[in-house]
């Protein structure tokens, strides 16, 4: 299985990415999802070679011999943008090659066809790597053909992701004393042949 990210190191890939906010945050979660993505095996392009990341990756996915592509980042209404400033539009990846699935926020709305599925919501970019990694052992030795069972998986390892990343905060807040809040949430995959 290949594995992509759209991640950023620095203030220029950041603002490529998520537009104006560049803040210290922004910095800070921005260079820790760069290194989880290259900690976890994930292809990260941080710079272009001699074409922009988003071709490089949509050949890289066009010629795969994998039967499924997980590709997690940033979705800018349709596109994946990544830190050299160009993109893929998300409803091109239907018909890129291998299955693909786009682990991004709102990436379910805009992913068309039956070879990508993708996240009907808002998502972090630690629920996205833990996404990742629970679909992916999940789906493992699995047909990957039927486009109803990814995204059952993808549901599936959607939700189990949410519920860690909840519980790992709450567990970190009783460890410093501060009062834990929220709420886990429920979420629905669809890709644009169920919608």
């Amino acid at each position: 299985m290949q594995r992509f990210a759209a991640v950023a190191e620095d203030a220029k890939g950041v603002y490529n990415i998520f537009g104006d906010d560049v803040s210290n945050g922004a910095m800070r979660d921005a260079q820790k999802a760069a290194q989880r993505a290259e900690q976890l095996g994930f292809h990260v392009f941080l710079s272009p070679g001699s074409e922009s990341i988003a071709d490089t990756v949509t050949r890289q996915i066009a010629e795969s011999d994998q039967p499924l592509v997980t590709l997690v980042g940033h979705n800018d209404n349709g596109y994946l943008p990544f830190s050299d400033g160009s993109s893929i539009a998300l409803n091109s990846l239907a018909s890129a090659g291998p299955k693909v699935a786009v682990i991004a926020c709102e990436s379910a709305a805009w992913v068309n066809g039956t070879s990508a599925v993708g996240v009907a919501d808002p998502i972090t970019y630690a629920v996205a790597f833990r996404t990742e990694k629970i679909f992916r052992e999940t789906v493992i030795n699995e047909d990957l053909r039927d486009p109803a069972a990814l995204e059952s998986r993808l549901s599936d390892a959607l939700t189990s992701a949410v519920q860690a990343e909840h519980a790992a905060t709450i567990r970190k807040a009783a460890l410093v004393g501060a009062p834990a809040g929220g709420a886990v949430i429920g979420v629905t995959i669809y890709n644009a042949s169920n919608q």
